[in-house]
């Protein structure tokens, strides 16, 4: 099997892909300033991370209209602060919304931030789902480029494989508009690289094990801070673990979607990277713990 271009299949190019990213960043940077001082802690924040979304997607695009600039440095090193801004965005508009609504019901606002960013980071997916009906065939093809750039030499290539197979049974694009790659892969198998050296394989399959691994470790983490919220309330606890735990994977799945599909790839970089699920992590986590700490604090004061 060979790769699949995805660009080609979609028909974005590197100028519609960055003038997304300019209206993104618009959008973003209107949504915290219609409301900067919701609460106090982040305002500083606030004021910077708007301007940091302007200026990142201005160089990005004046390196793509640079042509005589080799620009995948340039893309390198502004993607994880574009991908931090547009986190810290979807997590301070949560905490806009639960300031607005926590007078009308009794729950505690550091959980109510947590439900507004599930929503935000959910429902937009499943939105595009339902009106543009390629979500599935992009993630189809986005995970066959990854499961050929090293998974096809482990021992996980089947596990990934049936993510594929799932999406193609998934997705509502016709057969006849599947590259050939995909008409291959469905209800197919993906075989390992007669070439691959033995430290090819091992070296995937313990990478695969550390990442697995990771997120266990991520996942025990973030269940054990959302249950410290209120450990005398049970109830709250456990609700405040679980949607710590869902709101950083689909915020983190969410922006790797809306940047994969829709953002400017150097052809040398990849659509999904680990550094994004990382910087989700920490963003949310300490953008949480803060906010639900000082609040903590407050009532007792």
């Amino acid at each position: 099997m060979e790769e699949i271009q995805v660009e080609s299949i979609f028909g974005t190019s590197s100028d519609t892909a960055v003038d997304f990213e300019i209206t993104i960043a618009a959008f973003l940077s209107t949504m915290i300033l219609a409301y900067p001082d919701a609460y106090w802690l982040f305002v500083p924040v606030n004021y910077f991370v708007p301007f940091l979304l302007l200026f990142l997607t201005l160089v990005r695009r004046i390196a793509i209209i640079n042509s005589f600039y080799d620009s995948k440095g340039v893309f390198t090193a502004t993607k994880p602060f574009l991908v931090l801004s547009t986190i810290y965005s979807l997590f301070y508009f949560s905490v806009q919304l639960s300031e607005i609504v926590v007078g009308l019901i009794s729950v505690p606002n550091g959980v109510l931030s947590l439900v507004f960013l599930c929503i935000l980071s959910f429902v937009p997916i499943l939105l595009y789902e339902l009106v543009f009906e390629d979500l599935f065939y992009f993630i189809a093809a986005v995970s066959h480029n990854m499961i050929l750039s090293g998974i096809q030499n482990t021992r996980f290539r089947k596990e990934f494989g049936r993510i594929v197979n799932q999406c193609l049974q998934s997705t509502t694009v016709p057969r006849s508009d599947w590259p050939d790659q995909l008409v291959e892969a469905y209800q197919g198998e993906y075989t390992r690289d007669d070439d691959a050296s033995l430290g090819e394989r091992i070296g995937g399959t313990l990478g695969v094990i550390a990442a697995f691994a990771f997120f266990l470790l991520i996942a025990v983490l973030l269940f054990f801070t959302g249950y410290s919220l209120d450990p005398s309330n049970s109830v709250l606890s456990i609700l405040s673990a679980i949607l710590l735990f869902i709101s950083v994977f689909f915020t983190d799945g969410f922006t790797r979607i809306l940047y994969a599909r829709y953002g400017y790839h150097h052809p040398e970089q990849s659509y999904f990277s680990a550094k994004q699920t990382v910087i989700a992590i920490c963003v949310i986590y300490f953008s949480w713990v803060s906010y639900a700490g000082l609040l903590g604090l407050e009532t007792i004061l």
